[in-house]
């Protein structure tokens, strides 16, 4: 079971690629749902209380033209 975040551009390039596995692209990035990955979402303002999940896909939040 996975978690799906949309974060703004600004966030999206806050996020640590340290914490990235396999798969990830320019758009979209993959973590594992470990505790250290879970506080470092929690530090860009994503809302965990409650998630439970094994991995996050996490995407850039589309701009309307």
């Amino acid at each position: 079971m996975h978690g799906k975040v949309t974060l703004s551009k600004e966030d999206f390039d806050k996020l640590d690629e340290k914490y990235f596995i396999s798969h990830s692209s320019e758009t979209t990035k993959y973590m594992c749902a470990n505790p250290e990955e879970t506080e470092h979402l929690r530090t860009l303002g994503v809302d965990m209380d409650g998630v439970v999940c094994d991995w996050f896909e996490i995407c850039l939040e589309e701009k309307a033209i």
